[in-house]
């Protein structure tokens, strides 16, 4: 919605007026800048086309904005140079015509029975005879509105529309504020390069040749377009780099092109303005998952790891995400004294490149702090290394995937005393319990709920979590299925056992739910006994803080969520619960 408002804004006062295409006149040295026309009825008969002395210039957008529209204009002026004059036409008056200008500003009142409009393609005005009336229009063409500073909204204003646009990811339309004029140009390209990904591109073509396709590098090819707009390069906050995690079984693990690419040692220190860098891994959704792990740090090319170590030194960075890479060394960490948010997935904690002077240095602060699966064993201890670089006792935001939750959550709790929003990421882990399509509990969850006692101060708690569906003869008979819930109501009454202070901080409980295509209907009234209880029972009598859980429904088709809100709704009832809020997407 406010997307559309904002385009809405954008066509209406802005758009349009900008991408004009000619000029109404015939004259061409009347192009050099806009013209006011007053049309008035106070003047003599005799006096049909006059002019008075020519006013200040007047810029675009000037004042208040009431429409925008194309008309033409020639048959006032024909080939008088009239521009930024004030031209008075005689009563009775009236012309609407089609053309490539556009009036900028409208205003005016008309006497009882008189009349102007504005519309869509023409502009009409139809003074009565003995009322006293004008109408001021502004009409500008191309040439001045590519000449001159634009004067109209404040670019405050028009940065905060097209924020709007960018938030809610309207690309199209940026694109077509792009081409609006060199104005637009600026501000809409300063969003749409904000973030930039490099994808992990595989060339397949038959046609293309063996080394070419070998040796593709995409930061090579953002390089050449940098060349031609070098400007762009300091738009860009956000850059991604896409790294798959690899099959650890492989005798020789597929190749990526940062292996042996030199583009990316030229590229990053021309992003002069990057806040967030990302080596992004990306886990294959299957069975075999944890046979799967991030690049060792120590197969790129070494230009790429001094590039990298060299953009951690910047003031400017205040995002790192190393997902991608395994055994990434802590002390190359030291030098990210701005980085606020980080995210790994494994830290190499190299004794031989350990500088005693480091350790009596002020620890940087962290914000958020996220541990990807494969570093959750030995998060522990690398954080308790003199190497260390950061303090975890103001962190607002942990998010953990933890591999075993009394290794990592139970351990590193102690450090992060005044942690306000926890996030767990359970993925493959065995926190699921099964049953049977009669609802006849079959085997319970493998990983126990981790200990929260020492989070003293937690206002939210997120959980990642997901159903399963197991079908046999042909998927049309359901043999067992797979929920959450219960190991999720389970790990809320362990701080209740174990007199958690978080049960009287907690405010938000947010649930991310994945369920399966499709997924059979007739399990719904399964999944919320659970719920249910959570809501119902389990939250307001221990919880007294808690105001808010969101139900985040993923992969569900629409009827299947219809149906579990209508399941909510009968547990839910006239019993005092807490209140739920739903999402969905796909």
């Amino acid at each position: 919605m406010k997307a559309k408002i904002a385009l809405s804004i954008l066509l209406n006062i802005s758009v349009s007026v900008l991408c004009v295409n000619g000029s109404p006149f015939k004259d061409d040295k009347a192009q050099s800048g806009p013209f006011v026309l007053v049309l008035s009825n106070d003047v003599p008969d005799d006096q049909n086309m006059t002019t008075s002395a020519a006013p200040e210039p007047i810029g675009p957008m000037q004042g208040s904005v009431s429409n925008s529209s194309a008309v033409n204009a020639t048959d006032i002026f024909g080939t008088h140079n009239n521009t930024g004059k004030h031209l008075n036409v005689s009563e009775g008056f009236d012309n609407s015509g089609v053309g490539s200008g556009i009036i900028i500003e409208g205003t005016g009142h008309i006497g009882s029975g008189g009349s102007y409009s504005l519309s869509e393609g023409s502009a009409e005005f139809t003074p009565e005879v003995h009322h006293h009336s004008k109408l001021t229009i502004i009409i500008v063409n191309q040439v001045f509105m590519e000449d001159l500073h634009y004067r109209g909204l404040p670019t405050e204003i028009l940065g905060f529309i097209l924020d709007i646009l960018a938030l809610e990811s309207s690309w199209s339309a940026l694109r077509s504020c792009s081409l609006a004029s060199r104005l637009f140009c600026t501000l809409a390209q300063s969003h749409l390069f904000r973030d930039i990904t490099l994808y992990e591109t595989y060339i397949r073509s038959r046609t293309v040749p063996s080394y070419v396709r070998n040796n593709f590098s995409p930061a090579g090819a953002f390089l050449r377009q940098l060349e031609n707009s070098p400007h762009i390069a300091s738009y860009i906050h956000g850059l991604t780099v896409q790294c798959n995690w690899v099959y650890m079984a492989s005798a020789i693990p597929p190749s990526h092109w940062l292996d042996t690419d030199t583009s990316m040692s030229r590229l990053l220190p021309q992003l002069v303005n990057l806040r967030r860098l990302s080596i992004k891994g990306n886990k294959p959704l299957l069975p075999s998952f944890p046979t799967f792990r991030p690049r060792a740090w120590r197969s790129f090319a070494q230009s790429f790891r001094d590039a990298v170590a060299e953009s951690i030194n910047t003031q400017s960075l205040h995002e790192l995400d190393l997902t991608g890479v395994g055994s990434f060394p802590v002390h190359f960490l030291r030098h990210g004294k701005e980085i606020k948010r980080l995210h790994v997935a494994h830290l190499f904690v190299d004794q031989n490149t350990f500088d005693t002077s480091d350790v009596h240095t002020k620890l940087h602060q962290l914000e958020m702090f996220h541990i990807d699966e494969v570093g959750t064993a030995d998060c522990s201890t690398t954080i308790s290394s003199p190497s260390w670089p950061y303090d975890l006792t103001s962190l607002d935001t942990f998010i953990i995937y933890p591999s075993d939750f009394h290794d990592s959550i139970g351990l590193l709790s102690i450090s992060m005393k005044n942690l306000t929003h926890l996030h767990i990421q359970t993925g493959e882990l065995q926190v699921v319990s099964s049953f049977n399509s009669l609802g006849f509990l079959l085997k319970t969850y493998q990983t126990n709920p981790p200990s929260l006692q020492n989070f003293s101060n937690l206002r939210s708690l997120t959980i990642d979590a997901q159903f399963t569906v197991r079908t046999f003869h042909h998927r049309s008979l359901v043999d067992y299925f797979t929920t959450p819930v219960r190991w999720i109501r389970d790990l809320l009454e362990s701080m209740i056992t174990s007199h958690s202070p978080s049960t009287g901080t907690l405010q938000e409980i947010n649930l991310n739910l994945s369920f399966p295509q499709p997924f059979p209907h007739e399990l719904i009234r399964l999944v919320d006994i659970s719920l249910g209880f959570i809501v119902v029972h389990l939250l307001p009598n221990n919880f007294p803080a808690v105001r808010s859980f969101k139900l985040h429904i993923i992969h569900l088709d629409h009827s299947g969520y219809q149906a579990l809100k209508k399941e909510a709704a009968q547990w839910q009832g006239t019993q005092s619960g807490v209140p739920i809020f739903w999402e969905i997407s796909e």
